[in-house]
């Protein structure tokens, strides 16, 4: 077989197709080499004793080139060849290693994004044409800003996702500028911008302003209004959770729609489990309709006497995540008894039968099956909690317009006040919160301070506020 390096740039798309793929590499220990020669004049390699660091589990970036062409013509091409994007892995290990990130997970997507566009383009990511408009950074920030405003459910992303990804590449750009990478053009500029970041009594004209250093590829996307809660983030009031929790505890009664009538209906018990689930845990949908039997158990084990028992949730648990990521949840003892209790059911033990019937290979036990053994899908979650909305709007004589999503955003508000109501101080609440939600950063978690009573002083939310709204460690303006 021939193996010829990948050339984006002379790629033969008639012939070839090429995709970014990743790889995560579990938790590794990286040593650092030194090289000495011998008293035999060979050359010896050996790690550095005290250098030796320990990098958490990473996402690396790899060339996928496939042969599409004829048959006949194939020959001595391989099918399908691998080869690293060493570039890119290069930067990631120096974020891992030398600036001690903990989690480059952001910048992986944010090159594959990028690396897969140049695809497109047919571009090296060196190549800096003399139109600066058709440099890579620049055709990436317009079609960052494309994506943004696409009303294509697959296509649209949200702002703080394509600022993200254009931070990204613009690291990887500046990292390999410091290792002495020459281009012909420049990649980017800098520029600087002047904020205002409110009255100062020891200014004399009654302004403070700073001026941020930034760069001209910065995107053109809105920034969320000052003050206005995102939909999706905003918490059922106290009320509006006690009316629920009679519908999923209680009553395991709703409305639901049939020839344009509201007729009531049973709702069945794995529903109330994957209701009580999000508001208790934090717990994406996607992530409660993936908990397995095999998981209860295991936090059965470590319960004991503790009101509430820490779990991890992740690939390795069976549990999809957002962007696989690995995090710890708090789960109250009496709901992890609960769902023991249903496991043990007759009802649950007829689904897992007709499960088990139809797997294949050493599969985790799903804890929400229907009744034909199947793993419940969104859709029809979805389908039940329009009907719970229904019947609260009828129990509190208004819309009740909350979505599934706000039942985790309920635990983050609800789990924010009871930490700082102990004495916590604001800012380790809020990262507590933060961890248990698995949010890349602060900013989605500060949106939960503004929904708790003031506990805290002015100058303390103040502080925390200022971390929130300016990325001071990347020298970029939200």
């Amino acid at each position: 077989m021939i193996y010829s390096k990948i050339d984006i740039k002379n790629l033969d798309k008639n012939r070839f197709e090429l995709d970014v793929i990743s790889y995560s590499l579990p938790q590794f220990n990286y040593n650092t080499l030194s090289t000495q020669i011998d008293e035999n004049g060979e050359i010896e390699v050996h790690a550095i004793g005290n250098e030796n660091t320990t990098v958490n589990s990473a996402m690396f970036l790899f060339w996928l080139r496939t042969y599409i062409g004829s048959p006949d013509e194939q020959k001595d091409v391989p099918f399908h060849y691998v080869e690293s994007i060493d570039d890119v892995n290069a930067f990631l290990m120096d974020l891992l290693v030398n600036e001690s990130n903990k989690d480059v997970s952001i910048y992986s997507r944010g090159l594959i994004h990028f690396f897969t566009q140049l695809v497109e383009w047919q571009m090296d990511w060196k190549e800096q044409p003399y139109t600066k408009s058709k440099r890579p950074l620049y055709r990436f920030k317009n079609f960052l800003e494309g994506s943004y405003r696409s009303s294509d459910p697959d296509a649209h992303i949200a702002a703080s996702t394509a600022k993200a990804y254009m931070r990204a590449a613009v690291r990887f750009y500046k990292y390999h500028i410091a290792k002495g990478v020459q281009f012909a053009n420049v990649p980017f500029e800098y520029e600087e911008i002047s904020l205002d970041i409110g009255s100062d009594e020891t200014s004399n004209n009654g302004s403070n302003r700073i001026i941020v250093p930034t760069t001209d590829v910065r995107l053109n996307v809105p920034k969320p209004q000052a003050g206005v809660i995102p939909n999706k983030l905003r918490a059922l009031s106290d009320h509006e959770y006690d009316m629920l929790e009679q519908i999923l505890c209680i009553k395991r009664k709703v409305l639901k729609k049939q020839y344009g009538q509201l007729v009531e209906c049973s709702l069945p018990i794995e529903f109330s489990l994957i209701f009580l689930v999000m508001r208790h845990c934090g717990l994406r949908r996607n992530e409660a309709l993936t908990l397995n039997e095999e998981w209860v158990l295991w936090g059965l084990a470590k319960s004991g006497n503790a009101l509430f028992v820490r779990l991890k949730v992740g690939p390795n648990q069976g549990i999809e995540t957002k962007n696989d990521k690995e995090r710890e949840i708090e789960i109250p003892v009496p709901l992890l008894r609960q769902l023991h209790r249903y496991t043990l059911s007759q009802r649950y033990i007829n689904r897992r039968d007709k499960f088990t019937d139809s797997a294949t290979g050493d599969e985790l036990t799903p804890l929400f099956l229907n009744q034909n053994g199947s793993r419940i899908k969104k859709e029809t979650v979805n389908a039940r909690w329009s009907e719970i909305r229904h019947s609260l709007t009828e129990v509190l004589g208004y819309k009740f317009t909350h979505k599934v999503h706000n039942l985790r955003s309920t635990f983050g508000t609800k789990r924010l006040f009871s930490l700082i109501d102990v004495g916590m101080k604001t800012s380790i609440a809020l990262e507590t919160v933060q961890l248990l939600l698995g949010h890349s950063d602060l900013a989605t978690t500060f949106h939960y301070l503004s929904q708790v009573d003031g506990h805290k002083s002015a100058e303390e939310l103040a502080e925390i506020a200022l971390d929130y709204i300016y990325d001071l460690n990347e020298m970029e303006v939200a």
